[in-house]
């Protein structure tokens, strides 16, 4: 319900713009991404799960539970996490 009433009070001020909508007065550059392998050390790991597990709560108040998964791509994005043992670099 917080989550709602903190979206509905910045809606009037936040407006999320898409790149394509922009692209006519904003030059971007071309993305070229790199991939590498990436194996994540042990410590890397026990982190992603330590969030994982804090993400999982029921009481959590910080995101809704559509977004509090590591492993879901659109969570990911949504959040800003990224799920480490999959990426390569």
């Amino acid at each position: 319900m917080a989550f709602q009433t903190l979206k509905a009070r910045l809606k009037p001020v936040c407006h999320r713009t898409l790149r394509r909508q922009v692209t006519a007065y904003i030059p971007y550059t071309k993305r070229l991404p790199l991939v590498e392998e990436f194996t994540p050390e042990e410590s890397e790991d026990r982190l992603y799960h330590l969030v994982s597990e804090y993400l999982q709560q029921d009481n959590l108040q910080a995101l809704p539970a559509s977004q509090r998964s590591l492993d879901d791509a659109g969570a990911a994005q949504a959040t800003g996490f990224i799920d480490l043992r999959h990426c390569r670099r």
